[in-house]
């Protein structure tokens, strides 16, 4: 393992800070983060004990001991390792008692700033670094002091020499200290003494009149620092002042010292260093002289944030060219998702209902922008992930209109659009066939194409969109290969077997996209440490592999790794606390599972997994496309196959009718138990209330329902609706009941579903004829009936 790659521990008792912080070292530096929620947890950990630690921080106030307790015990085992306390008490005993008895680098009080504690562990490890350089020169002058220290020793002990013998070694110990100041001016760093009443000295470098743009000799060391800032003048004073006089040990006052300085514009490091036991009389230094070093940082500061942001963007635009136009529908979709949550927030459903959607949206998107190496809008979405779930712990679902979703992904579209243009996804200025004329011209011809001329005309049409469904599936390798990197697991490159045929994309992207969570839990769970492949006689290299083919008109796309197996006992042991049924259960039902919302194998909530929210996604758009999975798990090899239908182009009304009753069956079995759904006769009376909904787009068609005062009033009751409501604006309370109902059977279709508009629902007067064209949708607490024409 690279031996420059900081290790880092992270420990804070909420789950949301250290998956922030773990997130933000990750992608600021290179590092290897581990996070806890329990000191005690922690402490047990192999990971603490079996490795050296650069840099630990703890929050303060946790169960069971606090953070001085465990940065005490860290101690113990890593007298080196810096550590970091944060607090969101302001109370500057904790902070003395910390200082006095552990050696504690910093304390920064809650809440912070990520730019201030990534620069505070930058400084920290660039300290470490001009420390060690510096110790390099303070160790060649106590050499050369010791040999003064000798002939001082010598002039004691030979007291009765003759005095030009004495005079010999006066002349011996100046012509040492001519030496140190020639030294001193040719030294490419600030350098200066300074006394026990903080004045300097005539010893100081050349580079210090550069650095200050003047003499400095006889100056007050505060004021020369901060010669417009009284307050850290007189910190300065204060700290100087409790060090010299050595009540406190030195060591544990040191962390407090200003780190960073700017002077004339420019930022310097500075460096505190004691001389102690010199001879007083040979160099004039007294026990209390001390050493204080500049080094200008100024440049590489700025190269180094200007080199990541630069390869960040690079990386990024990169990413742009080798994924077409996936990037134009990812921007697209989530622009269209931002812009319906007001919508979304204003339905008659369960707030849980909404805030689960809106979260997975988010978790989602989060996956697709990860792909395309988007990393400010990945960390803005995982931002608003946060946020989301404490709005849901609070209750007040009406936050979420106040989150900035819109501003989520605008940092990096301005670099894309300042990068490649405004028009960005047409690097080459090919010509460019508006889609949705196509897709309106396609519709047109929809219904005549059992003719022969009229069907190789359409197909012709449906050629200009139509793409090979392995492109939706190669932003893949470049996934797992970041991962590899991230998580340190060597892969090889995914490959994607079977056979090569073109579909509309539109249809399955959304799936696709989803898989990107399938592929994550993979890496992060399935795929072995390179230690344990070993053990295990596999490669050291994991592998992730895809096959699709047609089989009776389904897309057969199959997943595989060979990792480790999945542990149903874990599943079962994780959905018994979710209240889910395990028992009875076969091995591939309770495989299943894992694609239940909240069902997690991980204990930790990293930015890669640990919610149980990706896999619940998967299932969605599963459900969306009426597909299925299968999963099997073994030693060798986790496989996912799944089957979904194969859609060729619009989706005829069998397929549009067959996909709106299964969204209304799935939404109505959040109020109870599994429905039935059968297409029969049905003959009505005068105790049942019937709607029409028409539709128009894309798709277009008419929606009749029937319900009756029963299941009314249940679904009534389950929308919020008060008992009072029903008596008094029954008509009003049906129609919008039966309007979300059908809104949610509509969103089910697959593909381009912002092209459906709902018109306004009617209540119809009259009782229809008996017809055969009706699907009952039923359980014992609603019976609904209903037909698209």
């Amino acid at each position: 393992m690279n031996s420059s790659i900081k290790k880092i521990l992270v420990l804070d008792d909420e789950p949301i800070i250290t998956d922030t912080l773990s997130n933000l070292l990750d992608l600021m530096m290179d590092c290897e983060v581990k996070t806890y929620n329990h000191p005690l947890l922690a402490l047990e950990d192999e990971w603490l004990n079996n490795q050296s630690l650069d840099l630990v921080i703890s929050d303060f106030m946790m169960p069971e001991i606090d953070g001085f307790e465990f940065l005490k015990a860290v101690e113990l085992k890593h007298p080196k390792c810096l550590s970091i306390l944060l607090t969101g008490y302001a109370d500057k005993n904790n902070a003395i008692k910390c200082i006095n008895e552990i050696n504690l680098y910093y304390y920064l009080e809650k809440p912070w700033q990520n730019d201030d504690l990534m620069k505070i562990i930058e400084n920290a490890f660039e300290k470490q670094t001009l420390e060690k350089r510096l110790a390099d020169k303070v160790v060649a002058l106590e050499k050369s002091n010791n040999e003064v220290s000798r002939l001082y020793e010598i002039l004691q002990t030979t007291h009765d020499h003759t005095l030009n013998e004495n005079t010999v070694l006066q002349e011996s110990i100046l012509i040492r200290n001519f030496h140190l100041q020639a030294i001193l001016d040719y030294v490419d760093e600030g350098f200066f003494m300074v006394d026990e009443h903080l004045i300097i000295q005539s010893e100081y470098s050349q580079k210090c009149l550069e650095m200050f743009k003047q003499a400095i000799e006889n100056k007050y060391l505060p004021e020369l620092l901060y010669p417009y800032d009284v307050e850290n003048q007189n910190f300065l004073k204060d700290l100087m002042s409790d060090i010299l006089e050595g009540e406190i040990p030195r060591e544990l006052l040191l962390p407090l010292l200003p780190e960073q300085i700017h002077i004339n514009q420019k930022i310097y490091a500075l460096g505190f260093y004691f001389i102690d036991h010199t001879p007083e009389k040979l160099l004039m230094i007294s026990d209390k002289m001390f050493i204080v070093t500049l080094f200008d940082i100024s440049e590489s500061m700025h190269l180094k944030e200007v080199m990541e942001e630069e390869h960040q963007q690079f990386d990024m635009i990169l990413e742009v060219y080798r994924s077409g136009n996936a990037i134009k529908a990812a921007l697209k979709d989530y622009h269209h998702f931002s812009q319906q949550i007001p919508e979304l927030l204003s339905q008659n459903i369960p707030d849980e209902t909404k805030i689960r959607i809106i979260f997975r949206q988010v978790h989602t998107f989060k996956g697709m922008f990860s792909q395309l190496k988007m990393k400010q809008t990945v960390d803005a979405l995982h931002a608003l992930e946060s946020k989301i779930l404490e709005i849901e712990k609070s209750g007040i679902i009406k936050s979420i209109s106040q989150l900035s979703f819109n501003q989520a992904i605008d940092k990096d579209l301005e670099i894309l659009e300042r990068k490649l243009g405004l028009d960005f996804v047409d690097l080459n200025e090919a010509v460019v066939i508006d889609k949705e004329k196509l897709i309106h011209l396609e519709s047109q011809l929809m219904p005549f194409c059992h003719e022969p001329h009229i069907k190789s005309l359409l197909e012709e049409i449906q050629s200009f969109r139509f793409k090979s469904f392995k492109n939706l599936l190669e932003p893949f390798d470049n996934y797992i290969q970041d991962l590899s990197e991230k998580l340190n697991k060597p892969m090889d490159p995914f490959v994607i077997e079977g056979e090569d045929f073109e579909i509309d994309q539109e249809i399955y992207r959304d799936f696709t996209n989803s898989l990107v969570h399938v592929v994550r839990n993979m890496m992060d769970h399935g795929i072995e440490a390179q230690e344990e492949r070993s053990l295990k006689e596999k490669p050291l290299s994991g592998k992730i592999q895809g096959s699709v083919r047609i089989i009776d008109e389904h897309i057969q796309l199959i997943l595989k790794n060979d990792g480790c197996p999945i542990d149903p006992e874990v599943i079962k042991e994780k959905a018994h606390k979710k209240g889910l049924k395990t028992e009875p259960c076969s091995k591939e039902e309770v495989l299943q599972l894992i694609f239940e919302a909240d069902i997690s194998t991980s204990d930790e909530i990293t930015s890669l997994s640990g919610r149980g929210i990706g896999l619940a996604a998967v299932k969605h758009e599963l459900l969306r496309l009426g597909g299925r999975v299968k999963i099997s798990s073994d030693p060798n090899e986790t496989q996912y196959e799944f089957m979904i239908p194969l859609y060729k182009g619009l989706l005829s009304h069998e397929a549009i009718e067959n996909v709106f009753i299964r969204g209304v069956s799935l939404y109505l079995e959040r109020y109870g138990s599994t429905l039935e759904v059968n297409k029969t006769c049905n003959t009505f009376d005068a105790l049942w209330m019937g709607v029409e909904i028409p539709f128009d787009g894309l798709y277009s068609g008419v929606i009749h329902s029937f319900v009756q005062e029963a299941s009314l009033t249940y679904l009534a009751e389950k929308h919020g609706f008060h008992k009072d409501d029903l008596k008094t604006m029954k008509n009003e309370v049906f129609k919008e009941i039966m309007n979300t109902l059908i809104g949610n059977g509509l969103g089910m279709l697959p593909g381009n579903t912002n092209m459906v508009e709902i018109g306004i629902p009617k209540v119809l007067e009259g009782i229809p004829e008996t017809s055969c064209n009706w699907y009952t949708i039923s359980n014992e607490k609603v019976t609904l009936i209903i037909r698209l024409l």
